[in-house]
């Protein structure tokens, strides 16, 4: 269950996944599917090394213990969702500009070669 709370220019998004929590903060601007991206991918870790049940987590964890084995895990998913090049929507979105920039540039040079091509027609017609 995917939720945002929005505070001024923060945005807290979790999931919750029976007793457990998966929460990180992001300023207001961030695009929602990166954080989404990033909280699905602590869920996958997570549950890949520890289960979906909270109740065996608790029964074994102590303070802190969860961090080590994420550490790498969680600092590679938070480099992914920080690096705008790993955003597959935003870097298509970006070649489909430049590409609608290309077809521009060249819609631009055929119409300039019709004028050019109705001028030579007009002073043939002349000779």
């Amino acid at each position: 269950d995917y939720k945002v709370y929005t505070y001024e220019q923060q945005e807290v998004h979790y999931v919750v996944q029976g007793r457990l929590i998966y929460l990180c903060i992001t300023d207001r601007d961030c695009e929602r599917r990166v954080p989404l991206a990033f909280l699905k991918g602590v869920q996958q870790e997570f549950e890949a090394k520890h289960g979906q049940d909270a109740a065996v987590v608790e029964g074994t964890a102590t303070d802190r213990c969860l961090e080590e084995p994420f550490r790498d895990q969680l600092k590679e998913l938070m480099d992914m969702g920080n690096n705008p090049d790993s955003d597959q929507i935003k870097r298509l979105l970006g070649q489909l500009d430049q590409t609608r920039s290309v077809i521009v540039e060249n819609i631009d040079m055929i119409l300039e070669r019709g004028e050019k091509i109705e001028v030579l027609m007009e002073q043939t017609q002349r000779l």
